[in-house]
């Protein structure tokens, strides 16, 4: 789970519909707002920097291996028989830059220059993001205009469409990169490898791949062996013939690659959520052709998962996920957890993701639902209540979440599009929002005018 040591914030500026805003990461963190104002937006700009920092801190494995004394010993011994660690520590760094389109410039004389892996940093999030969001250009964002100011306790750096600048970051531990120069790399090289190491374990909060739960998942569901065969059918046409998008994809993938015969660690807290949430059971089966296949049981009957209501189609994901595919210290980026549920099983979702969060998940989830607020605003009361203190009405204490474990932010209206701000939140409030005030305030007074008119109607009659 992210400790307060590993707290990370992230300021936003020219992001799609965005102006400017912050968003600060906790075990759970909430973005809420109106249709179109950013909430996904930013939710897809959390997944780009998890994906980029966790390539980054693959590469790293990759460069910390040759350089640990065992591996010296080996390479002592082979001497003149394998490649040298210079060669194979330049290949490793082409690799991880060759995921984002660079590499093919450097050659094996030198490892590229501080100033290209920023360059390459900077760049690899820019084409992250065009794959989540699916679009080249966005008219608020010039070629160098800064998308996201990220810092943690030990790094403070600016991603742009041109690179990254780095305006803090703390160096390497005592004595990394040594063995580096003893064993055939110059000290000019074994600088820049302690640079990437630092940049890796300043962000290390961000290293995990990220899980994204798309909003259209249900009806990605309900569609999902049609969308499969025609991206089976697709397979060697230009990507631009490709109408699925990357994320969605991504997520249709993950589905069909499950194996019915390995759950994950977390398979016990998904039957827990299962149980929560549906009267039944999500089963999982493989077919003939070897990809899994979903069914929903209950009492005693089945059907195929697409046939099943839209509820179930709804939060089947989130319980598959979670039976297979997360562990302890994943990240899960869910959209609208509250749709085309009824108000009462919302209730149940916001808990259980609680519960996730408790496994050790991290969640990020947008929200333009006030059921699903109101009750996470409930679980942040429970968590100063005894444990012991129980009552019909009472959410379950394993549920609560302190203060420390969620954050809030709403996007609000500015001039030139909105502003991402964090609301308060504490034990005794809760979370305090008038997101909705607004809505039922308009409700209240259209209902007013109506029982006026009728009113007069009735008067003139």
């Amino acid at each position: 789970m992210l400790s307060a040591a590993e707290d990370v914030s992230i300021e936003l500026r020219d992001l799609g519909p965005l102006v400017t805003g912050r968003i600060d990461l906790r075990p759970m963190t909430v973005l809420v707002g109106p249709n179109n104002s950013g909430k996904s937006t930013a939710a897809m700009l959390l997944w780009a920097l998890h994906h980029v920092v966790s390539t980054l801190s693959d590469a790293t494995r990759a460069l910390r291996e040759p350089l640990s004394p065992s591996s010296q010993a080996g390479l002592a011994r082979e001497a003149r028989g394998r490649r040298s660690l210079w060669h194979e520590t330049n290949e490793a760094l082409r690799t991880w830059l060759g995921l984002y389109g660079y590499g093919d410039e450097f050659t094996d004389d030198g490892l590229p220059d501080e100033d290209v892996i920023a360059v390459a940093l900077g760049g690899s999030l820019m084409r992250s993001l065009q794959q989540a969001l699916g679009v080249v250009d966005i008219a608020r964002w010039g070629s160098a205009a800064p998308i996201c100011r990220l810092r943690t306790h030990r790094f403070d750096g600016t991603f742009t469409g041109a690179g990254l600048t780095i305006t803090h970051l703390e160096g390497a531990e005592p004595g990394e990169g040594d063995e580096a120069a003893a064993t055939g790399l110059h000290e000019r090289s074994a600088n820049r490898l302690r640079r990437m190491l630092a940049v890796e374990r300043a962000c290390h909060a961000l290293a995990t791949p990220p899980l994204y739960l798309p909003a259209s998942r249900s009806g990605f569901m309900r569609a999902r062996r049609l969308i499969s065969t025609a991206i089976m059918r697709s397979v060697g046409r230009p990507a631009s013939q490709t109408r699925v998008g990357y994320l969605e994809s991504d997520f249709l993938a993950r589905l069909v690659e499950i194996d019915p015969e390995q759950p994950g660690a977390l398979a016990e807290t998904a039957g827990d959520i299962e149980r929560m949430l549906l009267d039944g059971r999500i089963v999982t089966r493989e077919t003939p052709a070897g990809f899994a296949d979903f069914h929903y049981e209950q009492e005693g009957s089945s059907i195929p998962l697409e046939r099943a209501s839209s509820g179930v189609t709804e939060v089947a994901p989130l319980i598959l996920f979670v039976r297979y595919l997360l562990s302890p210290g994943d990240v899960l980026i869910i959209e609208e957890p509250e749709a085309h549920l009824h108000p009462a099983l919302q209730r149940k979702v916001a808990c259980a993701l609680a519960r996730l969060v408790h496994a050790g998940v991290r969640v990020v989830m947008t929200t333009h639902g006030d059921v699903i607020l109101e009750q996470l605003s409930h679980l942040v009361q429970r968590s100063v209540i005894s444990p012991e203190r129980t009552g019909a009405h009472l959410p379950a204490a394993e549920d609560a979440l302190s203060p420390d474990e969620i954050s809030v932010h709403v996007t609000q209206p500015v001039e030139g599009g909105f502003e991402m701000v964090a609301l308060p939140v504490d034990a005794e409030d809760g979370i305090r929002t008038d997101e909705m005030s607004d809505v039922y305030l308009a409700l209240h007074e259209q209902l007013v005018a109506l029982e006026d008119a009728l009113a007069e109607e009735e008067a003139g009659r």
